[in-house]
């Protein structure tokens, strides 16, 4: 119980030395490399005191090459460990790092695994990538069914971002059969939702005559 709560004060005075020094995440590059190297340490023992965050901010700072030296090997261990201790963005990640290669070797399969993990997680980008697996049928079966159902629960969770996402497949014919009414319905959802691209991409499917 002590050592999870030497963790814990670890992470926080970690996070507010970042909030007091660096007035907020856009100023961080502005900030000296030895501040890095203080944050670096703090979420190494955090991490070493068992908290999965400190785990994944240290996995960041490997793969960033930020108060430490880049290193993709050991953000792809400190990534796995954090997803491990229940953080589903690392899983998701780690997902990601399959798909691409990326501190790995490619590997499909293990992209679907975590992806799926990092969506269960419920992390939005997890389901998304998800449902492009299984839009792409990589990795797993092509299923474009549960594909856009999983793209598209995000959006219905409120992500502007994924409506505009996902109509725009719908525009393209791609990956989803094109599908006008649809795209129209979801642009305009992601632009109730304060996407101004999607205002301007439904009133360029009015002026061409698509809708």
């Amino acid at each position: 119980m002590r050592q999870t709560l030497r963790a814990c004060a670890c992470w926080m005075f970690a996070v507010s030395l970042l909030l007091t020094t660096a007035e907020g995440c856009q100023n961080l590059r502005h900030q000296p490399t030895d501040i890095f190297s203080q944050y670096t340490l703090l979420y190494r023992r955090a991490c070493d005191g068992g908290d999965a965050n400190g785990c994944y901010l240290l996995a960041i700072s490997y793969n960033d090459g930020v108060g430490v030296p880049r290193d993709y090997a050991q953000a792809f261990f400190f990534t796995q460990k954090a997803c491990d201790g229940g953080v589903s963005k690392a899983c998701t990640n780690i997902g990601w790092s399959y798909l691409n290669g990326h501190g790995v070797p490619q590997d499909y399969t293990q992209a679907v695994v975590f992806y799926r993990k990092g969506c269960d997680g419920k992390d939005p980008i997890g389901c998304v990538g998800l449902g492009m697996l299984y839009l792409a049928g990589t990795g797993i079966s092509a299923d474009v069914t549960q594909g856009v159902a999983l793209i598209r629960q995000v959006c219905d969770d409120g992500n502007g971002d994924v409506c505009y996402f996902l109509a725009g497949l719908y525009v393209k014919g791609t990956a989803l059969p094109q599908d006008y009414a649809q795209a129209a319905a979801l642009y305009r959802k992601s632009c109730d939702l304060g996407q101004k691209a999607a205002c301007d991409a439904l009133e360029s499917l009015k002026t061409e005559g698509k809708i």
